[in-house]
């Protein structure tokens, strides 16, 4: 069998710190397993492996996914914990098939309103992340509060943010 034709790629726990971009080569490629490792990035190449269903990702010191990712159209399941993430690329609401997101202690500001997009999305764990306007009790709820709670923000378009004033004077 020519290594074109390979279906699974399981590449955990061996302290790889690059994929060559050969893999893009990986046209039947459904499910690829590179948790723990020392990745920092993933080549652009591995998003032409548009047969892609899962990826784990998993405890690497990835920083971001880049908008090719919008190209993995048949992805169910992205393992992306325990790396270092700062954001996630719009283009994540791409994936119409994803049905279980994992993004648990990573560096994560924020996250795209248009996960409201993907009607599959069943699960979705983002703890231990530094959210700034996503309350740690909605965070726990799992996807049955972030959605509903994103959807809210996409509707109101703004954040509100409550202040206490108090005014002194003569009178």
């Amino acid at each position: 069998m020519a290594l074109e034709q390979l279906r699974e790629l399981h590449a955990f726990d061996n302290k790889i710190k690059t994929i060559d971009p050969l893999i893009g080569q990986l046209k039947y490629l459904t499910i690829i397993d590179l948790r723990r490792n020392q990745l920092t990035e993933l080549p652009l190449e591995l998003f032409e492996c548009t047969t892609l269903v899962k990826m784990d990702i998993s405890e690497n010191k990835i920083t971001i996914l880049p908008p090719e990712l919008g190209m993995l159209k048949r992805l169910r399941v992205l393992y992306a914990n325990n790396n270092q993430l700062t954001e996630l690329t719009p283009e994540i609401g791409a994936l119409r098939e994803l049905s279980e997101l994992y993004l648990n202690n990573n560096q994560l500001r924020e996250l795209p309103t248009n996960l409201i997009d993907l009607p599959k999305l069943r699960i979705l764990r983002a703890t231990d992340n530094p959210f700034k306007d996503l309350p740690n009790h909605i965070v726990q709820g799992g996807a049955d509060q972030i959605i509903p709670y994103l959807a809210l923000l996409d509707k109101e378009g703004t954040r509100c943010n409550r202040m206490k004033l108090m005014l002194v004077g003569q009178g």
